[in-house]
């Protein structure tokens, strides 16, 4: 009955309709970000927009892939998400859990000739062409290639509505651990996981308006957009993104400077990035008040379960950076840290309400910083030892540009990810460098007052303060200007001389 699902607002005879083949085990609404993106996907069905794409390769030897197969099988079963779809029919977006779902595994041998790289990429876009129907579940899927002499090329597949990055990571780890005990013929040994209806019945207890009024009195008095002034030419209409990405590498002993700069200011490296990131952006506006997009956990710390649930979480939220002249670089950080916390509580509504309560609307934001703070195990524990290599990432997100911070145990990559319909190469290495510029200023000189932090590299201070002012040139010393000016009449006497307005 309607009262035995997490949704209330069904009557029998929609419930009926829906479940007519008793094969539903839940219904309810979406999370805020799942709103946004089903608004998308119902826009455009055929959009690559929010597909993800895991790519790595395997070595293992004797890989079972029986094992494999039922080991995902197990997987779908294991998590309600992976057996969601969703529905636009009654009144109300909702995610229909069912019972079961046929999952969609493929394995293939694949000959020599159709091992190479060029191949490989053929059939992942291809996969990607294919997209998700968010009417039926499930909305994700596994293809092994193998690729012989125990190599296989895993490609896991998804649409963001079910998942964030987060979740990648459980999936394998489950997945690894699933088969391994498939491979010792032995029962399943994962505990059963919190249920994501259950994030959906916390979210249900969230004011929301107590948030947006929050979001109101921190967005209030930003009336112009930040620009990325790097852009160089807009998309033209149904022109699809064409997403390219440079990096750097803040490692070795930068990598020990940004870490002692967080724990001496009690900041996070997030925070640290936000502050460089936002610092360039308000050079480049010539402004000293910004906003940019950040992607947040949205996992709440006190529902029981949540850092092994499986669903969408994540959100995005504005990041406004304010500051004064005297303001020091420590200051400037440790108020970015201490209005993070601050915020951390208003992070359950979506984008588009927090969009509402600023006069800038959708144009609030056309950037992103996305922190990665999850990993894939490089290797799997299994009877016989598995080796995870080359491990790579695609997804395509409603953003021209976005930053990507991948942290490691001796190194942040920073990601710059960029649609070069919009950006050019040497653009986005400009920007590289001012930001690598910042990073070294903000650890070296925490006590300097933020406005005197250069973001100019050295070539482009020499460019500008000494190329740019080499006028020396060579005139006849023997010669007045009077002299000058009757010989240039002489030469063009036809010519104007001088205009006045």
């Amino acid at each position: 009955t309607p009262s035995d699902l997490t949704f209330k607002g069904l009557s029998i005879e929609d419930l009926f309709r829906i479940n007519n083949d008793n094969a539903i085990e839940d219904i309810y609404e979406l999370s805020p970000l799942q709103q946004g993106l089903y608004y998308h996907w119902l826009v455009e069905e055929s959009s690559s927009l929010y597909f993800m794409q895991t790519c790595y390769t395997l070595r293992a030897e004797n890989l079972n892939i029986n094992n494999v197969r039922e080991a995902y099988q197990e997987l779908v079963n294991r998590y309600d998400i992976l057996r969601t779809s969703f529905s636009n029919d009654h009144n109300a977006r909702l995610q229909i859990v069912h019972k079961e779902a046929l999952v969609d595994f493929n394995h293939k041998i694949l000959n020599k000739d159709e091992t190479d790289p060029v191949f490989l990429a053929k059939i992942k876009q291809e996969d990607i062409s294919r997209g998700f129907d968010l009417n039926k579940p499930t909305q994700m899927r596994l293809q092994v290639l193998d690729l012989g002499y125990d190599n296989y090329e895993f490609i896991w597949s998804h649409h963001h509505i079910v998942m964030d990055g987060w979740c990648m990571s459980i999936l394998i780890n489950d997945f690894s651990s699933i088969l391994n005990d498939l491979d010792k013929k032995q029962p399943i040994s994962l505990e059963k996981p919190a249920k994501y209806a259950n994030y959906i019945k916390w979210l249900s207890k969230v004011d929301k308006q107590t948030s947006l009024a929050y979001w109101k009195r921190y967005l209030d008095g930003f009336e112009t957009a930040t620009e990325l002034t790097f852009k160089n030419r807009k998309r033209t209409q149904g022109q699809n993104a064409n997403f390219k990405s440079e990096s750097i590498y803040l490692e070795e002993e930068l990598f020990e400077k940004i870490k002692d700069t967080c724990n001496d200011f009690g900041i996070t490296k997030n925070t640290f990035i936000q502050g460089v990131w936002g610092y360039l952006l308000s050079r480049y506006n010539n402004s000293k008040d910004v906003v940019f997009g950040s992607v947040v956990s949205g996992r709440p710390a006190d529902l029981v379960g949540v850092e092994n649930m499986v669903g969408l979480f994540s959100n995005t939220i504005p990041v406004r950076l304010k500051y004064d002249e005297s303001a020091t670089v420590k200051d400037f950080l440790q108020k970015l840290h201490a209005e993070a916390i601050e915020s951390s509580d208003f992070h359950y509504v979506s984008l588009a309400e927090v969009q509402s309560q600023s006069s800038l609307g959708m144009e609030l934001i056309n950037n992103l910083v996305i922190f990665e703070n999850y990993a894939v195990a490089d290797t799997l524990e299994t009877d016989n030892k598995i080796n995870i290599e080359n491990i790579n990432v695609f997804d395509e997100l409603n953003y021209g540009f976005a930053i990507t911070v991948k942290p490691s145990e001796s190194c942040l990559e920073i990601e710059f990810r960029f649609d070069s319909n919009i950006f050019d190469i040497e653009s986005i290495g400009k920007m590289k460098a001012h930001f690598e510029a910042i990073t070294h200023s903000f650890v070296s000189k925490s006590q300097t007052a933020i406005h005197l932090v250069d973001y100019l590299t050295q070539g482009e201070k020499q460019q500008l303060l000494v190329d740019f002012n080499h006028s020396k040139v060579d005139y006849p010393k023997d010669k007045t200007i009077i002299g000058l000016f009757e010989e240039q009449v002489d030469k063009t006497p036809d010519n104007i001389a001088v205009v006045f307005e």
